[in-house]
């Protein structure tokens, strides 16, 4: 029988979903990439805290949920990151990060979704928000929409854990997240939209090594 596709590269076989990843990357330069360390994760529970709204079930809404100005309520944003961005099980590999454009009471900035304690930790001010553009396909996309959800897999833990299976399982549950939120901006009647995104470039904006912790995607949302 002959040789599996990944002998002639690496020898290690439980880790050719890492080839997989690399090279399926979209930048504005494409190439093929050269693998790099997978890093230590980085620990965003000690950034400035952006309080939310407190939990509660997501309703239809019967009056319009924007704020004014094409932004969004605090309520209806804070209902949505609960019930989209909740954690699937003790050991769901992904992780949500917002890109705040215009919602109420918020600065605009970028931030890490901490489900256990239901609020942002900041991760990009105000000043470097315009880095968000740089990473974007088509950045005009800031311009009609309120907030940006992007969802990072760990793919460390899930592959430690199931070994190439966990690349596998760490996609679906980012599947999982994007049907939850769907679910929860039609309950809030929002508008969803697929953004697309520098691979690269938005896990360096993340602090992410974009190998063992790497954006899988990203969604627009607006009123």
């Amino acid at each position: 029988m002959s040789a599996p596709w990944y002998a002639v590269t690496d020898p290690r076989p439980e880790t050719a979903w890492e080839l997989y990843h690399e090279n399926s990357k979209r930048g504005p330069q494409d190439g093929i990439a050269v693998r790099r360390k997978a890093g230590t994760p980085p620990d965003y529970s000690g950034l400035p805290m952006l309080p939310l709204a407190e939990r509660a079930p997501l309703q239809p809404h019967a009056a319009p949920v924007a704020s004014g100005g094409g932004s969004l309520s605090l309520r209806t944003f804070s209902d949505l990151l609960a019930a989209g961005c909740c954690r699937l099980s003790e050991v769901d590999p992904v992780s949500a990060f917002v890109a705040i454009v215009a919602v109420e009471s918020l600065p605009r900035g970028l931030g890490w979704y901490d489900p256990a304690h239901h609020n942002l930790r900041v991760v990009r001010r105000e000043d470097t928000f315009a880095q968000v553009h740089k990473v974007l396909v088509s950045p005009e996309i800031l311009s009609r929409s309120a907030a940006l959800i992007l969802l990072a897999a760990d793919f460390d833990a899930a592959t430690a854990a199931l070994g190439e299976r966990g690349y596998r399982d760490a996609l679906i549950a980012g599947g999982r997240h994007l049907a939850m939120i769907e679910t929860a901006a039609a309950a809030a009647s929002l508008n969803i939209e697929t953004v697309g995104f520098h691979d690269r470039a938005v896990d360096a904006l993340l602090a992410l090594d974009g190998l063992s912790r790497s954006v899988i995607a990203a969604v627009a949302m607006s009123a």
